[in-house]
């Protein structure tokens, strides 16, 4: 199996950096996601979606009547001008996805090998080989950390832009807009506290007895009345494993890495906090707690190697080797679990 053995590559490019080894095996891995997410063909659940999606724009206007992101929607209808193909359109929203996260993970990451594995375990079918407008826009969102931590007004510029440019792909980007404000400000532990409780409670409101109340009362949306009878069926409990899961990762690094004179370690927490937080408030709104979040969740590449760093310089390490070792589990059944799916499994390509 192919994901297999992109994952043994992965682990052998850590063991080789780890013994000083001057082979980098990097470039290639990330050569052979690129290529396994672009060659797919009738090739995971949303496949078939993006295919009639991609057969229905012909015209401009079609970009702008659909109900898909335009920006996704305009790239078609550039690429269908140009007389190129649905497979085509894959391996461009690859290439622009895996690579601007890649060069992230390279510029910012302490370990960029250990980033690369916790994304291809936690993160890479799911956003850059299925819901790939999703991956996309998740790029361009995390790739806009490099110019927040520049801090001038020409950076600032970028990174709105760039959250901007991720909305045109889907417009669960909204959710990222929070972190221009707080980017790497100081914030006391007893406001984190504060707000963290305000997030729990929250998340008991049922904001689709909200807008349901709202739409009969004023909107009279047929569209609207369909979507909440869609979503609300959906359920989600307050106390699940990817909440307990974030709120370890995170009081671990806040007590054994966390260093508040550095702004690349307050951008971090702040932005996997505001994810946690989120993921509260919006709890009765499974697919915008999941999809929504999951921006911040990329923290998690950056902040894990980190975590790693401090280990190293702990003349105890065994209590924190069962700590990484109860996190790298976690991400390997997450994992094993996902490839094992018979619609994972068997890969076809063009």
């Amino acid at each position: 199996m192919i994901l297999l053995f992109i994952l043994v590559l992965i682990l052998l490019n850590i063991y080789l950096k780890k013994n000083h080894n001057k082979i980098d095996l990097f470039p290639i891995i990330i050569v052979m996601l690129i290529l396994y997410a672009g060659f797919k063909y009738n090739y995971s659940y949303d496949y078939n979606n993006y295919l009639i999606h991609f057969n229905e724009i012909n015209s401009f206007a079609d970009v702008i009547s659909t109900g898909f992101e335009k920006g996704y929607s305009l790239i078609i209808f550039i690429f269908k001008n140009l007389g190129l193909g649905f497979h085509a359109l894959l391996l461009f929203i690859a290439f622009i996805s895996i690579k601007t996260k890649s060069k992230l993970i390279k510029q910012l990451s302490i370990f960029p090998e250990i980033s690369l594995l916790i994304y291809f375990l936690l993160f890479y079918v799911n956003n850059d080989v299925e819901q790939i407008r999703h991956g996309i826009s998740i790029a361009f969102c995390f790739y806009s950390l490099i110019h927040m931590l520049k801090n001038n007004n020409k950076s600032k510029v970028y990174s709105f832009l760039l959250i901007v440019l991720g909305i045109l792909f889907h417009t669960s980007a909204i959710l990222f807009i929070p972190v221009l404000f707080i980017k790497d400000k100081k914030i006391s532990k007893k406001t984190y506290i504060i707000i963290f409780l305000i997030s729990l409670a929250l998340s008991y409101v049922n904001y689709f007895d909200l807008l349901t109340l709202l739409n009969n009362n004023f909107l009279h949306s047929l569209y609207l009345e369909t979507k909440i009878s869609l979503y609300a069926r959906e359920s989600n409990s307050l106390i699940n494993a990817s909440l307990l899961i974030k709120l370890f990762i995170l009081i671990v690094f806040y007590h054994f890495s966390f260093n508040s004179k550095d702004k690349s370690h307050r951008l971090l927490f702040n932005i996997y906090y505001l994810g946690i937080i989120l993921s509260n408030v919006f709890n009765s709104i499974p697919i915008l707690a999941i999809r929504g979040t999951i921006y911040m969740r990329y923290a998690e590449l950056l902040i894990i190697p980190l975590y790693i760093q401090t280990v190293i310089n702990q003349r105890n390490k065994r209590y924190h080797y069962i700590i990484l070792l109860l996190i790298f589990i976690y991400y390997f059944m997450k994992f094993f679990t996902l490839i094992t799916n018979p619609e994972y499994f068997y890969y076809t390509s063009i």
